[in-house]
């Protein structure tokens, strides 16, 4: 893996790695390890790996105007990767560090008894796809940020035997889009 760390949290757990695109000017990548670290710091020490994923992956739903304006820069970079002839490696270093990163995460929840699925590697990939559709379904309006960390959550939920403390749930009290269905537009 290319790139600095994305976070350190107190325990001294990495939070990942930011890939280092156009030699190293990928501010998106650093706005969102900005965004990772203070979230990951947040949970305090000790994090178990759910809190710690939860604290981490949460960051990467627009929940405001500059989260959104972060996602959409890195979207936008990435897409413009994507549209090169040539195959783009440094588009994908990020996430595949990423994959890699929250596949530990889960296989160390497994062998802790907190994670109940058998492969972390596809599980993480499900993951992450899951945060992609959750960023998009925000930017293009079908759900609002809390409603998208809602379902975030609910889905960690599923991946891990033991919700515990850190299961930082948002209100479900509200508009109909806070409970899971669409804004009427």
């Amino acid at each position: 893996m290319h790139g600095a760390a994305l976070a350190e949290h107190p325990s001294g757990r990495s939070c990942g790695r930011s890939g280092e695109h156009a030699g190293g000017r990928d501010r998106g990548g650093r706005l969102v390890a900005q965004r990772v670290t203070q979230a990951v710091a947040a949970h305090g020490d000790p994090a178990s790996s759910r809190a710690f994923l939860y604290g981490g992956l949460s960051t990467l739903i627009p929940v405001d105007e500059e989260s959104r304006r972060i996602v959409l820069a890195y979207q936008a970079h990435y897409l413009l990767t994507l549209t090169r002839p040539e195959p783009a490696p440094e588009g994908l270093t990020y996430a595949d560090a990423l994959r890699d990163f929250v596949a530990e995460q889960i296989r160390q929840a497994r062998e802790e008894g907190g994670a109940t699925v058998e492969d972390p590697r596809t599980a993480a990939a499900i993951l992450l796809a899951v945060i992609t559709g959750l960023q998009m379904s925000v930017l293009a309006g079908q759900y609002d940020g809390e409603t998208a960390v809602g379902l975030l959550t609910a889905h960690l939920d599923s991946l891990f035997a033991l919700a515990g403390p850190h299961a930082s749930r948002p209100s479900r009290r509200g508009s109909r889009a806070r409970q899971g269905r669409p804004r009427a537009r």
